[in-house]
């Protein structure tokens, strides 16, 4: 299951790529998305790419629903705090390819 980010647009940059503002500031690829892209354009967002525009009233009722997502769920805060499956011996990536 993949959850997207709702973000909105804050600026343009060369190459169909758009500086968002969400949950987090990033850099989004829209070469998936037909037509251009403005400053204020809500998107609907995952692994550093547009998956498609919001309205307005899409977007606000989204970040509506997901308000309510900040909360760990009940089971979780009973979950071990180290994961022994979990590997540790390769390093985090970031959308860009960077190391985070």
């Amino acid at each position: 299951m993949c959850l997207g980010e709702v973000a909105r647009v804050v600026r343009t940059l060369p190459d169909r790529v758009v500086e968002t503002e969400g949950t987090r500031r990033a850099r989004v690829s829209v070469l998936t998305l037909d037509g251009p892209v403005e400053a204020g354009d809500w998107l609907l967002v995952h692994s550093g790419f547009a998956l498609r525009r919001l309205t307005d009233p899409e977007a606000r009722a989204a970040l509506a629903l997901r308000g309510g997502m900040d909360e760990p769920p009940r089971d979780a805060l009973h979950a071990p705090l180290h994961d022994p499956t979990r590997r540790t011996d390769v390093p985090a990536v970031t959308p860009t390819g960077g190391p985070t």
